[in-house]
């Protein structure tokens, strides 16, 4: 029945838990720890400042206003990294995540070097002291039991690496407020692939501290289908250009016409030097069994990934960030930042709907903040600011409370009304962060890698309206890359609204983390229960467990149609989801056109979030 919840402006209620966040996470504090903020209004204040002195000096004024007015209600959030260090003086880092390469700083050793290694490290240690998550592919490195000459032994293998990277960052804790965050992907053709598949399989894994993708090819998913043969492969390393060509591209390699050596199973099932082929579907039957018994690693579909990439003419994609909504190049940052969409609920006419007025100029907002950030970021790196400031300019636009907006608009999340509903809204967010980027390409210039011609022949840019598409072959565009759907999950605990794009977890639950355990009544479930006592909740409540996991793959798939870069989202599954269900889920999503998915069978891992009924958590 509509208008069941009676509201003339959406403003979730001020918790202990959003206090608790505010202050352990995003105020300023002393030496000593302690706090010099109490307030978020002094905290949107500080923010508000810092990022309106990128502007000229007589516009100041009026953009801390409007930056301030949109951080103050909410309706902007700027990325949890951008609200602690902006305003500080400090050394932080304004981007949540970065992906560095595999990388000798000297290129006489070659990337495949303990030097490259030891380097590799060096840089992730420095990133993630100053609050800034790394995703790095290790498929630069040979594969366990290859020859060194240097040492005269054998390689440990890329695995081996990534633990010990892992134990560094895991004594790192991130600007005195959070742990290292760490995303270790390798591809499809490494021989170390089966190594990496199993590497959560015990509970005691030394890669807890970082997530798990594996890079997946067209040419893979192709020889799943056909149920083809899949060979591995890796440079020879004998080669003399080996320490100087090879960065981890095995496309780049062979299209050199440099030789590889192809690996596959000895009569003992140990991957060698010239054993036997497998079956693409073998593998891939690995992969969904890993998922399914223990959450990892999770799939980016990496090829289709740089197709599709507004970027594809300049860097290649080599790793997505710890959370996998921003797939990046060689020292590429997450520059990121999100419209509240429960900020923009209105009551016109007895119904509850968007304010696209109000929602357009969020979106400009947010556009214009996040190019200022560029600009005040320190760069520790030099390789970071040849990626961000003087090249690929990227930001990253999301949503968060898409769950609690589709709730006052009584929309169950997953159906077919939600899906166009979906459709419509993030359509007309993309395309306005397009214009807007626009405009400020007029005031400001395009980002610095832009060719006009490239650009325009891109995927996503091919299917924005006519309009917008002419707009960029006349002024240009500011920003190479705009769109994304982070997981948001303190900021949308400070901002009282449902996470990303994310369904409900539960409409009762606690929550353990960093800050304490909570236990969580959803605002808008409570809100419903005392204006209507008695009455069980509607069925447009649902929360994360209710959905089958299919309706969670089409709410991805809905969003990314709209997103030029990716999606941070977990597809929950019920503990008895068989294995076959999972292998259509997966093959669902790639047809779809995800260009990932990370799937969560409840009852398999520890996380933080436990429905307060039957104690089951999940991983979000």
């Amino acid at each position: 029945m509509k208008g069941e919840i009676r509201v003339e402006y959406i403003k979730p209620p001020w918790t202990q838990q959003r206090e608790k966040v505010l202050l352990d996470r995003y105020v300023r504090k002393d030496e000593r720890g302690e706090p010099l903020e109490a307030t978020w209004d002094e905290v949107a204040s500080r923010v508000s400042s810092a990022l309106a002195l990128v502007e000229k000096e007589k516009d100041r004024e009026k953009y801390a206003a409007e930056f301030f007015d949109a951080l103050k209600n909410f309706r902007v959030v700027p990325g949890g990294r951008v609200i602690a260090a902006a305003g500080t003086n400090t050394n932080l880092t304004y981007f949540n995540c970065t992906v560095i390469p595999v990388e000798c700083d000297d290129p006489t050793f070659g990337n495949d070097s303990r030097q490259g290694i030891m380097d590799t490290m060096k840089k992730m240690v420095e990133i993630t002291s100053r609050g800034g998550g790394v995703g790095i592919n290790w498929s630069v490195l040979r594969p366990r039991g290859s020859y060194v000459r240097g040492v005269n032994g054998r390689s440990s293998g890329s695995v081996s690496w990534m633990e010990a990277a892992g134990a560094v960052a895991q004594q790192v804790e991130q600007g005195g407020s959070r742990r290292a965050a760490l995303m270790f992907m390798l591809w499809d053709w490494h021989p170390d692939l089966l190594e990496f598949l199993e590497a959560k399989s015990t509970g005691d894994s030394k890669l807890e501290n970082a997530n798990l993708s594996v890079a997946l090819s067209n040419k893979f998913m192709e020889a799943v289908e056909k149920d083809g043969d899949w060979i591995w492969k890796f440079p020879d390393y004998t080669h003399p250009d080996y320490n100087r060509k090879w960065n981890g591209s095995i496309n780049t390699w062979e299209q050199a016409g440099l030789p590889v050596v192809e690996y596959g199973l000895d009569s003992e099932g140990n991957v060698v030097p010239n054993g036997k082929p497998v079956k693409a579907r073998w593998i891939w039957e690995k992969i969904i069994k890993a998922a399914h018994s223990w959450g990892e690693p999770g799939i980016v579909f990496l090829e289709r990934y740089n197709e599709q990439s507004n970027l594809r003419y300049r860097e290649e994609i080599i790793s997505v960030n710890p959370c996998g909504e921003q797939g990046l190049g060689p020292y590429g940052v997450c520059n990121l930042c999100s419209i509240n969409l429960v900020s923009h609920v209105r009551k016109k006419g007895g119904i509850l709907d968007v304010d696209y007025d109000l929602l357009r100029k969020s979106v400009e907002t947010a556009v214009r903040l996040s190019d200022n950030v560029i600009e005040l970021d320190n760069y520790f790196l030099p390789q970071f600011e040849r990626s961000q400031r003087l090249g690929a300019r990227r930001i990253g636009i999301g949503t968060m409370g898409l769950a609690d907006l589709l709730i006052l608009k009584e929309i169950r999340y997953g159906s077919k009304e939600s899906l166009d509903f979906i459709d419509a809204l993030y359509r007309f967010i993309a395309v306005e962060a397009y214009r807007s980027s626009i405009e400020l390409a007029v005031e400001r210039g395009s980002f610095p890698w832009f060719d006009r011609e490239a650009y325009l022949k891109g995927y996503f840019i091919k299917r924005l309206p006519e309009d917008v598409q002419k707009d960029i072959a006349r002024n240009g565009i500011r920003n190479s890359v705009l769109l994304t759907q982070a997981p948001t999950g303190t900021t949308s605990i400070l901002a009282g609204v449902s996470s990303g794009i994310e369904p409900v977890f539960s409409f009762s639950y606690v929550r353990e983390d960093r800050t304490g355990t909570y236990h969580v009544r959803h605002w808008l479930a409570e809100k419903f229960m005392k204006e209507n006592p008695g009455r069980p909740l509607p069925p447009y409540f649902v929360s994360a467990l209710d959905l089958t996991p299919e309706e969670h793959v089409l709410v991805q798939a809905a969003v990314q149609k709209h997103t030029d870069s990716s999606i941070s989202k977990t597809v929950n599954a019920p503990f008895e989801h068989s294995l076959e269900e999972v292998n259509k889920l997966f093959k669902s999503a790639y047809n779809l056109g995800c260009k990932g998915i990370t799937y969560f069978r409840i009852g398999t891992r520890k996380a933080v979030l436990k429905k307060k009924e039957d104690g089951f958590c999940c991983s979000l």
